[in-house]
């Protein structure tokens, strides 16, 4: 009788042994996977949280490049005269720059008025002059297609820039240098939230087989 108790003690303490190891094990595990869950959780936010950083700094990045690049085609077309290269001085620009009255409308350079005048006088019939900021002038008396057309542009809430050139200004490095517009195209153009530039190619608007309505008809289209 003695000896059964004594068997039986045992493996009652065995099996509480076991049960108490199961527990401690069970508890162990669990925790264990709720660290590596939280370990691989943590590094997914602070992933999140840079690549929103990164991209911010990647969009204020491309914003300024664009500034910059608009600014010195800008400079090129108010300030440069014949085919060079020079340094990249942004003192220089900004100065430059700020001196053009920006607004809406379309700006013609000066080196393009006669030309471009020129050309709208001969499709639509009518009178368009610059005023003394060098914005193309609404004429209210616009009776054809085209003439409404570019008494939009005239409205249009953005400031359209208006060259004629066969080659642009742009930044390159540390440089401004100047880039040609390929032969067969019309122009180059370069925008931002509030500006067009397009340098339309004067050898292209000078070709004799190409009619003035499709050459103005390209500046109308491109102004949007």
């Amino acid at each position: 009788m003695k000896k059964n108790i004594i068997i039986i003690s045992v493996i009652i303490l065995v099996i509480v042994i076991s049960i108490i190891t199961s527990i401690i094990i069970f508890y162990n595990v669990k925790n264990k996977s709720k660290n590596e869950v939280n370990e691989k959780i943590q590094p997914q936010a602070i992933s999140s949280t840079t690549q929103l950083i990164q991209q911010s700094e990647d969009i204020e990045t491309k914003n300024a490049e664009i500034d910059k690049k608009i600014k010195t085609i800008l400079y090129g077309i108010l300030h440069c005269t014949g085919e060079m290269e020079e340094e990249y001085n942004e003192e220089s620009v900004k100065e430059i720059v700020e001196k053009m009255t920006i607004k809406n409308g379309v700006y013609i350079s000066e080196k393009a008025r006669g030309k471009i005048l020129n050309l709208i006088k001969n499709t639509t019939d009518l009178d368009y002059k610059v005023d003394d900021d060098g914005y193309l002038v609404s004429n209210s008396n616009a009776t054809n297609e085209i003439a409404k057309k570019i008494e939009e542009l005239i409205s249009s809430d953005k400031c359209i820039v208006l060259d004629y050139n066969i080659y642009y200004y742009c930044v390159l490095g540390s440089d401004i240098c100047t880039f040609n517009i390929e032969p067969s195209e019309y122009m180059e153009k370069f925008e931002d939230d509030n500006m067009i530039i397009m340098i339309l190619n004067s050898s292209k608007y000078e070709e004799e087989y190409e009619s003035e309505k499709d050459l103005i008809n390209q500046i109308i289209n491109n102004a949007v």
